[in-house]
């Protein structure tokens, strides 16, 4: 069997997207993904180290000091919050202590100048097994300004060794862990497409942007070319290339757009295959956008809506790096349309359909050649 598809009109209304349900602040998600801003307290130590199995490839080493309640904290980070909201707070935990240990994990409340209030849970983490320990917290102090993390084990041990990575803080309830889509260094966008329209108004693939926050892929007829932006605050810091010959109706093809922030400048892909590179563009790290993210139209679907199929779109923090949003047509049922949803099996979001016409379909077993993409192993070839 091959894989599924989205297929869109190409009028208002018919999109997909996800909500960007992870609330950091300004620049703090990217170092909170990379673990850039994951620190020591209580005297505890920290090392990065680059064997971490799940969500990108980076864990924190951390050894905690004799009778001092000490671990890691993202407490440089401090996303806004207030009394009544819920937030959750989640890091992956492993170690090599022989037996079962317990590990303690808090939503902790900020007022600006110090503690107001924590919830805290204490977790069995097993021996040698990466487990999840995350608390889900309704804020309760009136002068709450900030959420932050901590985690630890339970009992002050003297020089206990254990590993963290995944470290999430977000707003709502969440079991699973979710990548931030506030990316403000390299960024790597790729999608799998069939135009019906090539060229025929812009035609959004991928967006995110709001003014000059964000970023979006898409098709603009002006001259006929795909565009890559990514905001900076004051510049979109386009990518352009014209791509004419792949992008004829009915031609099913895979476009990669990459930028570079310290060289400067921006790359092209088709199929795998480096067509265009842009040079000269700004070194500024991008600026986040709060805004959900579309696949298929920009605006809450009333504009740049694509005419077509999509086979997945994808979002990478980094060149290469950790998929932090892929829209896969795979995770939805054959026949879904309006109001559907799935959960990412790669990136944990949640993904909604939009407009009657809207439809996940699976393609027909007549030899036709999709382009598809593993998330680690880069781009191959399905016979249908």
């Amino acid at each position: 069997m091959g894989h599924k598809f989205l297929s869109l009109p190409g009028t208002s209304g018919h999109y997909a997207d996800t909500p960007d349900i992870n609330e950091l602040e300004a620049d703090t998600s990217h170092v909170h993904q990379s673990l850039g801003n994951i620190t020591g307290f209580g005297g505890a130590t920290r090392t990065l180290e680059t064997d971490f199995p799940l969500f990108g490839a980076n864990s924190v080493k951390c050894v905690t000091v004799a009778a001092v309640p000490s671990g890691l904290t993202t407490s440089s980070e401090r996303p806004a919050a207030s009394q009544g909201e819920t937030w959750t707070t989640m890091a992956y935990i492993y170690h090599e202590l022989g037996v079962a240990t317990d590990f303690s994990i808090w939503v902790y409340e900020h007022n600006g100048t110090g503690q107001t209030d924590s919830g805290l849970t204490n977790i069995s983490v097993p021996d040698k097994t990466w487990t999840p320990v995350f608390l889900t917290r309704t804020l309760t102090a009136a002068d709450t300004t900030g959420v932050f993390l901590y985690v630890r084990p339970t009992d002050s041990t003297p020089s206990t060794t254990f590993y963290a990575g995944q470290f999430m803080v977000a707003e709502g309830t969440h079991a699973t862990f979710v990548p931030s889509l506030r990316i403000v260094g390299d960024l790597d966008m790729r999608t799998s497409i069939m135009s019906t329209t090539p060229g025929v108004g812009d035609q959004f693939l991928i967006d995110t942007r709001t003014g000059f926050t964000g970023f979006t892929v898409d098709d603009n007829p002006s001259p006929s070319t795909l565009f890559g932006r990514y905001a900076d605050g004051t510049d979109l810091r386009s990518n352009t290339a014209t791509l004419l010959a792949a992008r004829q109706a009915g031609t099913i093809y895979e476009a990669r757009s990459v930028y570079d922030i310290s060289a400067g400048e921006a790359l092209w892909y088709l199929d795998a295959v480096l067509q265009d590179t842009n040079t000269g563009l700004s070194t500024l790290p991008g600026s986040p956008s709060n805004a959900d993210l579309h696949v298929g139209a920009v605006l809450g679907g009333t504009s740049g809506n694509f005419g077509g199929r999509i086979y997945w779109a994808e979002v990478r923090d980094g060149i290469a790096g950790p998929v932090v949003a892929r829209f896969d047509p795979d995770d939805f049922t054959a026949d879904d349309s309006d109001g559907a949803t799935a959960v990412g099996t790669i990136d944990g979001r949640t993904w909604t359909l939009h407009g009657a016409s809207s439809l996940i379909e699976s393609p027909l077993s007549e030899g036709v050649v999709v382009l598809t993409d593993e998330p680690t192993t880069g781009l191959t070839l399905t016979d249908e």
